[in-house]
């Protein structure tokens, strides 16, 4: 057997989809759907199953908008929502890069009123419009703007020696940079381990963005001088100094002031070795 034969799980099969439509497709439920890696034909003996419940009413709770099953020994996530919230996500740049490609690779398992299969037309349909363009570009350029917090307390943090908060720091300025930069860039999302691929392809081969990214998120080390919480929160703070300069044309002149200052200061900072 090849590693990819081991590598990929079974199929489900159709008495084990009729299984989790009576189960999850009950009373109140107006659609069901398959997503994710079992969707897609790519699940390994690890993947869970994710469904996508949708419901006449927002649920009231966290719980009951995600939860998650062991069913015949299957792990089993589900979303629950209403179709209108689903509808709407494909009008916020921020959510439609998660949203559009799950909803096309969806496989509807149960479908009342037919409404989970004109939600999947729509996400087939979907072009990022100039509208959604510049919603997009409002979005990077506030989150950028916001991420200035951040820019300093890693500083702070650095200055002071305290590895814990530089480290909270530099993942927060992770996390929110490479979500902008997709979201600026409009690029749809399949998977969610597809999320720091997707951030590398932002830019060139030996670019500055992937260098630093790769040591951001743990591809590469930080130079062997340097502490490795140090080197992987400058490596954070110098990723969004490339991020201000590659979304600078996002950016509107109140926070392109607020960008500007902590472009400044970490440039300050990390190349006179203040803090060190």
């Amino acid at each position: 057997m090849s590693d990819d034969e081991r590598a990929t799980a079974a199929p489900l099969s159709e008495p084990e989809l009729a299984e989790l439509v009576q189960r999850f497709g009950g009373d109140g439920v107006e659609a069901l759907g398959l997503t994710g890696s079992h969707a897609r034909g790519e699940a390994t003996a690890h993947s869970d199953v994710d469904l996508l419940r949708f419901v006449a009413a927002e649920p009231a709770s966290e719980r009951e908008r995600y939860r998650l099953w062991l069913v015949d020994g299957r792990l089993v996530s589900v979303s629950t929502t209403t179709l209108a919230s689903k509808r709407a996500e494909l009008t916020q740049p921020e959510m439609a890069i998660w949203a559009v490609e799950g909803l096309r690779q969806t496989r509807i398992l149960l479908d009342r009123a037919r409404g989970l299969a004109a939600l999947i037309a729509e996400a087939r349909a979907f072009t990022w419009t100039a509208e959604l363009r510049a919603a997009a570009a409002a979005h990077a350029s506030e989150a950028l703007a916001g991420l200035v917090e951040e820019v300093h307390k890693a500083l702070g943090a650095r200055e002071r020696g305290d590895e814990s908060a530089m480290l909270y720091a530099a993942l927060g300025l992770q996390q929110s940079l490479i979500r902008e930069a997709l979201v600026a860039r409009g690029v749809l999302l399949a998977s969610e381990n597809d999320f720091f691929d997707a951030a590398l392809r932002q830019g060139e081969p030996d670019s500055r963005w992937r260098r630093l990214l790769h040591v951001v998120v743990g591809y590469d080390t930080p130079p062997a001088t340097m502490a490795p919480a140090r080197g992987r929160t400058e490596a954070a703070l110098w990723l969004y100094v490339e991020a201000a300069r590659l979304l600078a044309d996002t950016l509107a002149a109140d926070d392109a002031a607020l960008v500007a200052e902590a472009v400044a200061r970490i440039r300050d900072a990390l190349e006179t070795g203040d803090g060190g």
